[in-house]
């Protein structure tokens, strides 16, 4: 019995109580700060390794730095800016950009 409790415990000193202090610190500072999938996450930093020449904005330098931390959460903002960034990176007429940038569509509407 006492396991039980004690791993509800830490679920909701592990997971629950963070999440809860940053939505908190977020409302008063008036940042939104949103979940980010693993799938984002991945392209991110998929994006970075696979074009070291493209000259990436401080907003996805921040970011792609962020996730390599591990975190999952980041500024709205933040987020938005570099999907711009990348929807603007990527040529359509080619079918790996044209697939990135819907990708990118998705990851914008799941923001919104």
């Amino acid at each position: 019995m006492s396991g039980i409790r004690r791993s509800k415990y830490c679920l909701l000193f592990n997971t629950l109580i963070p999440i809860l202090i940053v939505s908190i610190t977020c409302d008063i500072y008036g940042k939104g700060i949103i979940y980010l999938s693993k799938k984002f996450k991945s392209t991110i930093q998929e994006l970075q390794e696979k074009n070291p020449q493209h000259t990436w904005s401080s907003d996805f330098c921040f970011l792609a730095e962020h996730l390599k931390s591990g975190s999952s959460l980041a500024e709205e903002e933040l987020v938005a800016n570099v999907i711009k960034e990348c929807l603007e990176t990527f040529d359509a007429s080619s079918p790996e950009g044209s697939k990135k940038i819907e990708d990118f569509l998705t990851f914008k509407k799941e923001i919104s």
